[in-house]
């Protein structure tokens, strides 16, 4: 079974691909955080686009992974959705609410030297 690019309609690959990568965004979020342990709670407010315009919700999630939804606003675009997203985000930065940090990613060892080491003593012929 081999695989191959064919065209389609007279359209190449780097059209379709074109095509892909301007669609528009569906939703836009951001992540707060709040209290550590038994007492953590993750915000979560996210602004998404819908048949009628735009909306944002805000969730909180607390340690043992229960959520509640709340402060559902409808928005005649998507756009205003993700500006009011950006005013909640504020707000809730305000309220003392922590963006959350991201946690992976390439994290080098540190340096187990910092000057160049001395060459080992050899007990051999020289």
């Amino acid at each position: 079974m081999s695989m191959r690019t064919e065209k389609t309609n007279g359209a190449t690959e780097e059209a379709v691909a074109s095509v892909a990568a301007e669609k528009p965004a569906k939703r836009a979020s951001v992540s707060l955080t709040a209290g550590e342990g038994d007492k953590f709670v993750r915000l979560t407010v996210l602004a998404r686009r819908t048949r009628t315009g735009g909306e944002t919700v805000v969730t909180t999630t607390d340690a043992k992974k229960k959520s509640v939804r709340g402060m559902t606003t409808k928005f005649e675009t998507f756009e205003l959705a993700v500006a009011a997203l950006d005013k909640l985000e504020k707000d809730a930065v305000q309220k003392g609410w922590r963006k959350a940090e991201r946690a992976g990613g390439f994290k080098p060892k540190p340096d187990a030297f910092s000057a160049m080491p001395v060459a080992p003593v050899s007990k051999g012929k020289k």
